[in-house]
């Protein structure tokens, strides 16, 4: 277990897939504090590019991410074309790349702010066909939903793929609050309308496995399917309503192997954020100090995206997480009251006259302790 503490934790700002790429290195001196890269060169859309550095994993959990602020990051074409990118946010890069010649060779070129310069190597664009389809399947004796998506290049040009997701999912509370507890005036009062704005939740992730598939070896490029994602039937997510959208990207052969090999690795070691005891060389390299390691891959890609599906709790479980216990009926006190409300909430009266109320925990009652009031637009149903 020593031999875990010369590990080094490269580790990503959590955007698009959310990876960590750790490694064993030969002195720990050599490669605390590299760079790493996370992103590819998007040819029909925006590219993101996530900056930050490496940290040892004996480093607590509460270690702040090394992010690398005010860097010069461009895009650059094999013909001369520059695409500057703007630091958005602390560590996240993005340039406008809609719209690039599909012709031409990318690299990505990085100038950090301690004047030390990176660049990928020159990659081709790797285009990604349609998304036939994203389908789901009920597996009732597995007591879970699988997704799966399906593709195939009619030009038979595209070999190897990669996936991510966006999923987002609404959910309630357990307990439905019929009042709430003012702590200015002391008393309990309606909600406006009668609708409680605590029970109503959703919540928006991104993927962070890594996702491949190839057809190098197969006659034709076609990946029928392919099994994305798994939720048991206990998960929150289909709880009520559950929707996924899966982006798609072709990757080179080169890119493929780096991006297998830190799944095989991770497999290998319990999940692909366990501790990988290999060194991960990509096709980015340090111009100032050749023999420094950066960590990370580039590609230059087109995206693809399927349709959006909507699953509805297709297995119509109770919603009994944690608090069927956990609510109990309190004498008015208001001093009381007021200690209590930043942990606890009132659901319902039992006693006007006297005052009484059933509270629980704000966990059990308030859905915006685990998600968000951030319904989408595009959301199907008229819940708030």
């Amino acid at each position: 277990m020593k031999a875990l503490h010369l590990i080094l934790f490269p580790v990503f700002i959590v955007v698009c897939c959310g990876c960590i790429y750790p490694y064993e290195p030969q002195s720990v001196n050599e490669i605390e504090n590299l760079l790493v890269v996370d992103g590819d060169i998007i040819a029909n859309g925006t590219t993101i590019v996530k900056l930050t550095r490496s940290y040892k994993l004996s480093y607590s959990a509460e270690t702040t991410i090394p992010i690398e602020r005010n860097a010069r990051v461009v895009v650059e074409s094999s013909t001369g074309v520059v695409y500057p990118a703007d630091e958005t946010s602390p560590g996240c890069y993005e340039a406008a790349t809609d719209g690039l010649d599909l012709s031409a060779r990318y690299r990505l070129h990085i100038t950090t702010r301690d004047n030390m310069e990176y660049a990928s190597q020159f990659v081709p664009v790797s285009i990604s066909p349609p998304i036939d389809s994203l389908s789901w399947v009920v597996n009732q004796g597995g007591k879970c939903v699988n997704i799966y998506v399906s593709t195939h290049d009619p030009t038979d040009k595209t070999h190897y793929y990669r996936w991510n997701y966006v999923q987002i999912w609404e959910f309630t509370s357990e307990y439905y609050a019929m009042i709430t507890f003012d702590r200015e005036t002391g008393e309990y009062v309606d909600f406006p309308n009668s609708i409680s704005p605590y029970y109503y939740c959703w919540i928006e992730q991104n993927s962070s496995a890594i996702l491949l598939d190839k057809t190098s070896m197969l006659s034709q490029s076609v990946i029928n399917n392919k099994k994305l994602i798994t939720i048991d039937e206990e998960d929150q997510r289909i709880s009520l309503l559950y929707s996924v959208q899966v982006i798609q990207r072709a990757l080179t052969a080169d890119g493929y192997a780096y991006w297998e090999n830190l799944y095989k690795n991770g497999q290998d070691l319990g999940g692909i954020f366990a501790p990988m005891p290999t060194e991960q060389r990509g096709n980015i390299y340090c111009l100032s100090q050749p023999k420094q390691i950066v960590l990370g891959f580039i590609s230059a890609t087109t995206l693809t995206y399927s349709d959006r599906i909507f699953i509805e709790r297709p297995f119509r479980l109770p919603i009994n997480w944690i608090c069927q216990r956990g609510a109990g009926e309190i004498q008015y006190d208001r001093g009381l009251l007021i200690a209590m409300f930043p942990h606890y909430l009132p659901v319902a009266m039992v006693s006007p006259f006297q005052r009484r109320a059933i509270w629980a925990q704000r966990v059990c009652v308030d859905c915006t302790v685990k998600g968000t009031k951030n319904k989408p637009l595009w959301w199907p149903n008229d819940h708030q």
